[in-house]
This record gives C-alpha cells, sequence and structure tokens, in this order.
C-alpha cells in the first residue's frame, strides 16, 4: 500500500543525507580539538607559573640562606673580638689578683720589671714562695762561640742548641765536634688552626744523628693544647714516640703565641695555660722523664702562676747578654741565630747549668 503523497515528502525530508552525516561528524571534531588545545594551553601555563614559583623560592631561599650566613660570619667575628677581650680582662684580673698576694705575703718592695704585650712597661713584685736562681753572671764567659760558666777555672755548665725540621739536615758528629753537649729535639707539634698532632719531619733523623754522635738528647713538643685533656693527649704523643730512645735530658712543653695568624689558642687566659703546662709535666714526670716549662719573661711573669709550677724546671728564652730573671731555671736560650758546623742555618743556642744525664739517672733509679 503506498504511503500519501505528504507523509511520504516528511519521510525522505527526515533522513539527512551523507553529505550531512559527514559535515556533522568534522564539526564536532573540531570543537573536540579545540577543547583539547585549550586544555593543554591552560595546563601549559599553569606548569609555567609553578615553575617561575620554584624558581622564585630557589632564588629567595638562595639569598635568605647568604644573608644569614654573611649575619652568622659577622657575629662569630664581633664574638671573637669579645673572647679576646675577655680573655684580656681575664689575664688582667688574675695578674692583679697575683701581685695583691705578692705583695700582701711578700712585704717588700723588690719588683721586677716587664713589658706587656702592648710594650707597657710593668713592675711585678718578686713572689716569696717562687725558688731564686744563685747564678753569678761575671762566671759567664764566650768560648769558641758558646757561652759557659766557669768557676774556679773549671767548666760547670753544658752546651746546647735547639733543632726542629727548620734547620734541615744536620751533620751531628760535625755538631759534637764543634763542642756541643747537648740538643733539644722538637718531637712534634699540634696544628695551630686543626688541632692535628704531627710528628716533626726530622724528629726521627735529629735524634737518631745525635745519640749515634754521642750527643746527649732531650725533645720539646708545641703545645696548641685547649683543654687538659689535649695536654695530656700530646705528653702521651711524645712518650710514644721516645719509647726507643735513650732520652737524659728534659721534655718541654712549649705554648707561645702565634702572632702572625688567628689560633685556636687565642683566648686562653694565664689560668688555663698554666694547667695546661701541669697537665703535660705531671704526664711527663709519671713516665719517670724530667718534665720542664720553655718560655720567656712576659710569659712566666704575666702569664703563668709560677707558684703552682714551681715543683717543674724552667727553660728561660733570653736574648740577652746576661739574664734579668730572678727565679730559678736550669736552661738558658740565649740566643736565635747561632752559628754551628754542620748546621747550614742558624740555629738557636743554649747553656745547661745542671747536669742531666746525672738527674735523669737519679730519678730512674727511684722509680
Amino acid at each position: 500500500m503506498s504511503l500519501p503523497p505528504d507523509e511520504n515528502f516528511n519521510s525522505v525530508q527526515s533522513s539527512p543525507s551523507p553529505s550531512e552525516k559527514r559535515h556533522s561528524v568534522s564539526k564536532n571534531s573540531r570543537q573536540k580539538s579545540s577543547g583539547v588545545q585549550i586544555k593543554s594551553g591552560i595546563i601549559y601555563i599553569q606548569f609555567l607559573l609553578i615553575l617561575i614559583l620554584i624558581i622564585g623560592i630557589f632564588v629567595n631561599t638562595f639569598y635568605q640562606k647568604k644573608i644569614i650566613n654573611q649575619s652568622m660570619t659577622s657575629i662569630e667575628k664581633e664574638q671573637a673580638v669579645l673572647n679576646a677581650e675577655l680573655s684580656r680582662l681575664t689575664d688582667s684580673v688574675e695578674s692583679m689578683e697575683r701581685l695583691q698576694n705578692a705583695l700582701v705575703s711578700n712585704q717588700s718592695s723588690e719588683t721586677i720589671l716587664t713589658y706587656d704585650e702592648y710594650g707597657n712597661m710593668i713592675h711585678v713584685p718578686l713572689l716569696a714562695d717562687v725558688p731564686r736562681n744563685s747564678y753569678d753572671w761575671t762566671c759567664l764567659q764566650t768560648k769558641n762561640g758558646f757561652k759557659n760558666y766557669i768557676v774556679d777555672d773549671v767548666i760547670t755548665s753544658y752546651r746546647g742548641i735547639d733543632v726542629a725540621t727548620f734547620q734541615g739536615e744536620v751533620d751531628w758528629q760535625e755538631v759534637k765536634n764543634a763542642g756541643v753537649d747537648f740538643a733539644m729535639i722538637r718531637l712534634g707539634y699540634r696544628g695551630y688552626g686543626s688541632g692535628a698532632i704531627l710528628l716533626d719531619e726530622r724528629f726521627e733523623a735529629n735524634i737518631k744523628g745525635a745519640t749515634d754522635a754521642g750527643i746527649d738528647v732531650g725533645v720539646y713538643f708545641f703545645s696548641q693544647a685547649i683543654s687538659e685533656e689535649e695536654a695530656i693527649e700530646e705528653a702521651n704523643f711524645v712518650l710514644e714516640n721516645i719509647k726507643n730512645y735513650n732520652i737524659t735530658y728534659p721534655i718541654a712543653f712549649d705554648m707561645e703565641p702565634i702572632t702572625y695568624d688567628v689560633a685556636r689558642t687565642d683566648y686562653l687566659t694565664g689560668r688555663q695555660i698554666t694547667n695546661f703546662a701541669g697537665a703535660f709535666c705531671d704526664t711527663i714526670d709519671a713516665a719517670g722523664y724530667i718534665p720542664t716549662i720553655y718560655s720567656n719573661k712576659r710569659t712566666f711573669l704575666l702569664k703563668l702562676d709560677l707558684s703552682s709550677l714551681s715543683r717543674y724546671h724552667f727553660w728561660y728564652a733570653s736574648y740577652q747578654s746576661q739574664p734579668d730573671y730572678p727565679y730559678d731555671f736550669q736552661i738558658w736560650q740565649y740566643s736565635e741565630s747561632g752559628s754551628v758546623s754542620g748546621i747550614q742555618t742558624t740555629v738557636d743556642l743554649n747553656i745547661c747549668f745542671v747536669d742531666y744525664p746525672a738527674l735523669t739517672r737519679e730519678k730512674r733509679g727511684r722509680q
């Protein structure tokens, strides 16, 4: 049965042609593609914003850290200055206390002249409880480039040098032939910055060469200890390295200020240095050796508490024609520019007033 004409017409018009279908699909595809592109662009912009934010945070953190480091450095410098001032103030207070005690106990107008680190003249009262030396400096005579202590035409002193790696290779037999009786040899040192303990590069060559040539030997250690534990550590390092050698002269504690650089010991007080010297010397003494403390007049008088250290021997450094130091000492380093055959550089010269080999034998005989 055929449909009415109008219905047939409507039926034909309601069905899209193939061309219209393709147009509709293409339009939808373009709309989807455009949407994807817009989303991708938004994501890309968001990624750039996040990246910029991260870079900004990183740069800001870097500069904040730099500012903090600069502030910390400034604070550390200010703290170092304050520590230095505190150390000087503490030393001044300790010196004043010692002077006051000396004046009270001594009841004497006797003083000894010295100078502080700024060149100011200081008259220090003599301490009644610190032994004085009894040397007669008119007995000093220089022969063959060495000072000698001569009593009734008999030389009662001993000629010595002290050496370290700075003297280079030494012809010890030639040194012996030049008239040297003893040598104080640097065993080692603690770094003034690192704090590491090191053996002197020429210690073994020096001590073997000296003993083989028949020269009596002692050793010294350049200390930069900042605690009693470190001072004892230094003493034990010395003892470990001398156990295979015949040490007949003293073992010296040598702590000197570092004037050309910043050092770990810059802010130590006189009381601390005194305690460290005592800890070092007690350790050496207990091991059967004779300890001694090396220093100069200003340090002995203004830094160290001599009353508490008087049980030890002293090695005094003063480059004068004769000492003007009243207290007892056993070795005097009287020159830093000596010349000795067998040594290519200048060398420190010393005179010793006691028979250390005999004292060492006596000490070991008692132990």
